[in-house]
């Protein structure tokens, strides 16, 4: 559902920038349906997703790039604002449980560790783990995770301050560029991330068929019905969900808080500090503890809010 969210924000920016479309919510619908019938469906009932290799090596080079734009871009932004005494938004805002708030933020961030779309593949690697390759693939991954999230996060935040939009690439331009390296982000993305949508759904596909089928592949009969009726209950919920953080709470909040830390800190427990004393126990219990506090509050906030948006949008 967030690759969604994102293609439909995506979607009618472009429409409005490239043919003049105003946004609304028929429009948001036209391209909801088009995108569901002709690209999502078929793409997601694909018997070799292997050809979606290249749309993956596409959508690399375009976040490659999408980075070096926002990087090389902020210093036109921070003078912009600078220039125009644009205020520091408060790096400590009254919390507010009605609006956007720390839980909100809390998250987004654990939405970056959302990994158990793959769970089973994981477990599946583990049965015959390769040391070495484990450690090559940590260690590059968690240099080039700290340097793009670190540079984009600067620069984002310093860029655009307290308007960041849901999806920073429907920034505002400064009103004297017009920036076309965004808009092809956004055209490129659009469809990168119709392939991303049907990779995962086969992901889910796969544990779908491990759990409930033991491992026998799905019939056309049923995998057609059952394609048809996941893209179209995701993009039900969508349509109705005005803020990203609503689907963002709901599933990174205690679903990554048990998979990301909390499974974690029990193997840690069991396996290393099975004969230690408390003293040793006592720092990783208190962040199970709050861990799991925090996680369970953004799930609770965020299903509100989405329970909220739902009859707000029926209405």
């Amino acid at each position: 559902m967030t690759f969604q969210k994102a293609m439909y924000d995506f979607g009618e920016n472009l429409l409005n920038i490239v043919f003049g479309v105003e946004k609304g919510t028929m429009v948001r619908l036209y391209l909801m349906v088009a995108s569901t019938v002709l690209l999502q469906i078929p793409i997601g009932l694909l018997k070799d997703i292997s050809k979606l290799q290249y749309a993956s090596i596409v959508a690399t080079f375009c976040l490659i790039t999408t980075v070096l734009v926002i990087d090389l871009e902020s210093p036109l932004y921070i003078w912009y604002n600078i220039k125009n005494n644009v205020q520091f938004p408060s790096l400590f805002p009254k919390f507010d449980w009605s609006n956007n708030n720390y839980l909100d933020t809390f998250s987004i961030f654990l939405f970056g560790f959302s990994c158990h779309n793959g769970i089973l593949n994981v477990l599946e690697e583990m049965k015959n783990p390769n040391k070495k390759r484990c450690n090559k693939v940590l260690n590059i991954s968690f240099v080039l995770e700290v340097i793009l999230y670190g540079t984009i996060g600067f620069c984002g935040y310093f860029s655009t301050l307290s308007k960041t939009p849901d999806y920073f690439l429907t920034r505002e331009d400064l009103p004297y560029f017009k920036d076309y390296f965004i808009i092809l982000a956004q055209f490129t993305l659009f469809i990168c991330l119709h392939c991303s949508c049907a990779v995962n759904f086969n992901i889910m596909r796969w544990s779908v068929q491990n759990i409930c089928l033991n491992g026998k592949k799905m019939n056309m009969c049923f995998n057609v019905p059952f394609t048809i009726f996941i893209y179209c209950l995701c993009n039900a919920f969508v349509f109705f969900l005005s803020e990203m953080n609503s689907v963002l709470g709901i599933f990174s909040g205690f679903s990554n808080i048990v998979i990301c830390f909390v499974i974690p800190i029990v193997a840690y427990l069991k396996v290393n500090l099975a004969d230690k004393g408390w003293g040793h126990k006592l720092i990783p219990y208190t962040i199970l503890v709050v861990m799991i506090i925090i996680g369970t509050a953004c799930s609770i906030k965020s299903s509100i809010t989405c329970v909220q948006d739902l009859i707000h949008g029926v209405k």
